[in-house]
């Protein structure tokens, strides 16, 4: 019994062998026909979101079809995908692209655009989003993403494609905007703060405040340590005092110190 379980395996392994080799045969023939074959259009899909609709199918069509080096009608062997990739991720709103030819004889164009998670207003007034990873990007007239807003003293400058992970810890602790990042970052994963909050405000001595949606008051974070603990603080003293007593109750909510709230109207 032993001796026939090894000689089955031996002949799979034997069949493997010749077949592997037919199928790089195959394969190989299968491109070489299909390099050959001309272009006869373009197809072109994007990945949008709530907070990543910043370009249209069309704008990516018009990158590729606007330049000298016209697809349509050209073999497909002779088309340059990487190029067109590169092209098509020059654009600021753009995270990723993939381009390749179909079976039908077209070529395939997906892209991913930016997401954003925060809208920054610096120090000098330049706006820009940052996605999921980190990155700087444009904000465009006419395609707002529903994100929080952070302003106020921040003092990293605009760079198109910066990621803000790059950063030397110097000037990274100096712009704040990393803190900023982080604080957004936990308040969007929690749902009653992320409704609650309308904005992060960065203050000229360089705390952390928070400004809700609902009442006149401010709320005083100083800086991200023992973050989750200072929210946890803030949700309790929203449930238990400002529900009773008013929304306007105190202008200041200052959770900076440990083991207290300190508040002043």
């Amino acid at each position: 019994m032993m001796h026939a379980k090894k000689y089955r395996k031996i002949g799979i392994i034997a069949i493997w062998t010749l077949l592997i080799p037919s199928i790089g045969v195959v394969l190989g023939f299968a491109s070489a026909s299909r390099n050959k074959m001309v272009c006869k259009g373009i197809e072109c899909s994007v990945e949008t979101s709530e907070n990543s609709s910043f370009i249209t199918e069309k704008e990516i069509l018009t990158v590729v079809t606007s330049t000298s080096n016209k697809v349509e009608g050209r073999r497909l062997g002779d088309i340059n995908f990487r190029s067109i990739e590169s092209r098509i991720t020059r654009n600021p709103w753009i995270a990723e692209a993939s381009v390749f030819p179909t079976l039908n004889g077209k070529l395939n164009i997906k892209a991913r655009p930016r997401e954003a998670v925060l809208r920054v207003v610096n120090k000098w007034g330049e706006q820009f989003y940052i996605d999921r990873t980190g990155v700087m990007f444009p904000t465009r007239a006419g395609h707002p993403a529903r994100v929080m807003v952070a302003s106020g003293n921040i003092t990293t400058r605009y760079i198109k494609n910066l990621n803000i992970n790059t950063l030397s810890d110097s000037i990274q602790k100096k712009s704040l905007l990393s803190s900023v990042v982080y604080l957004n970052k936990i308040l969007s994963s929690d749902k009653l703060l992320s409704a609650m909050m309308g904005q992060i405000f960065v203050n000229n001595t360089g705390d952390l405040e928070l400004i809700p949606i609902t009442g006149n008051h401010t709320v005083v974070l100083g800086d991200t340590s023992n973050l989750e603990q200072k929210l946890g603080k803030l949700i309790v003293f929203y449930d238990k005092i400002l529900k009773t007593k008013g929304w306007d109750q105190y202008k200041t909510i200052n959770l900076k110190f440990a083991n207290q709230i300190v508040c002043s109207k």
